[in-house]
């Protein structure tokens, strides 16, 4: 057995590869745009950066990268816009995240294709966006709750898995929860634990863990 390091990988070579910016202009050119130029930028080499070199937080973080891409119409109209490519699996694995993507296409960015088990979305910059959500709360919370009724209705499954993933052990969805409130609540309960001297709370432990 002969084992490869991350980059010598398949996936990882052709993400780095002129074939991505093959695929890139079949997506494009189907669209109407008669240039396509992928290129390296500031905003996508610090996040390729950070993808490349930062030791993920889960072991389920999937290989990514992200392009720049010039567009120009016929009339030589320029236009800028920004994809991530997004391993997904292999095979019939990698065809749920497309179905998805195409059955919630109201909340998440538009998908250009899937080939190779690599997802290609179109990015949008991040920006300190929260503080145009807490000037329109409301709205937000519209956002979020036709976005998890969209969820309930088109990815529902004809028979409830609940059973079959504890007795397999893979029912970790109390295991995400927890994931995700102790990173939101973790510092207030240090702080409220240490102040009364009841426990003290391990910042890299999730405190819900003990109910599982």
């Amino acid at each position: 057995m002969i084992n490869l390091e991350p980059n010598e990988r398949y996936k990882c070579r052709l993400l780095d590869s002129p074939v991505v910016s093959e695929r890139l202009g079949e997506y494009y050119r189907a669209q109407g745009y008669a240039t396509i130029v992928v290129r390296s930028s500031p905003t996508t080499e610090v996040q390729n950066k950070i993808w490349r070199t930062k030791p993920p937080e889960k072991v389920v973080v999937r290989l990514k990268r992200l392009y720049e891409i010039e567009l120009r119409d016929s009339d030589g109209n320029p236009e800028v816009r920004h994809v991530l490519a997004k391993s997904v699996g292999t095979g019939w694995l990698s065809y749920h995240a497309f179905l998805i993507a195409e059955r919630l296409s109201d909340f998440v960015p538009p998908t250009l294709g899937l080939l190779d088990g690599i997802l290609y979305t179109e990015w949008f910059p991040q920006t300190n966006s929260y503080r145009d959500f807490e000037a329109d709360r409301s709205a937000l919370a519209g956002n979020l709750g036709a976005y998890v009724g969209t969820r309930a209705r088109e990815l529902m499954l004809r028979d409830d898995p609940t059973a079959t993933l504890a007795e397999e052990g893979r029912h970790n969805g109390f295991q995400m929860l927890a994931y995700s409130l102790s990173r939101a609540y973790n510092s207030r309960l240090e702080h409220e634990s240490h102040s009364k001297g009841i426990y003290s709370v391990n910042s890299h432990a999730s405190p819900f863990r003990a109910a599982r």
